[in-house]
Parts: structure tokens; sequence; C-alpha cells
């Protein structure tokens, strides 16, 4: 298979998730096939969470945004993900 067929960018909504965030990403990052990137989508977040999200690895960018909930959190990670392929996963 090739490299293009496997790149994968994942989306992390995320909102004051400091007590998980590393540990989801971790688990992102012990897959067979990493992904191309780990967009964490942090929706307002009140404490540490997107330091942490930055400082856990590499792949991992930030995109900041004001609370706007659930639903809406994934929007800007999809539009800013450099993938043709994607993977959501919700930090618990």
């Amino acid at each position: 298979m090739s490299a293009s067929l496997t790149a994968y960018s994942v989306v992390m909504p995320a909102f004051n998730a400091t007590a998980t965030i590393g540990e989801a990403i971790a688990s992102i990052i012990g897959q067979t096939v990493l992904p191309a990137e780990i967009i964490v989508v942090d929706d307002g977040s009140t404490d540490a969470t997107a330091a942490l999200a930055v400082q856990a690895h590499p792949l991992v960018r930030v995109i900041a945004q004001a609370n706007t909930g659930c639903g809406a959190t994934g929007c800007p990670g999809i539009a800013g993900e450099r993938t043709a392929l994607r993977l959501r996963v919700e930090s618990p």
C-alpha cells in the first residue's frame, strides 16, 4: 500500500481535558500506522489542555477556538487537515 493511501489525519475535539489528553494522544501514537498529523481542536478550554497537547508529540497541532460545543468543535480540524483520510477521536 502506498504512503498516499495510508496517510490520514486525526481530529480530536477537546474541552478541559488535561486529565485525559495525554493518554488519548499516546493511544493514537501507539497505533501500527501513525497519522500524518493529530489536530486537537481546543474548544475554549480554561485549563492547560492546549499546552499539554502540544507537548505530547511533534505530530500534534492545536487549533484554539471559543467554546462552541461538541458538535461544531471538529469542523475547524476538518477544515485544517492535510490528508484525504480522517479519523475523529473524542478526548474522554
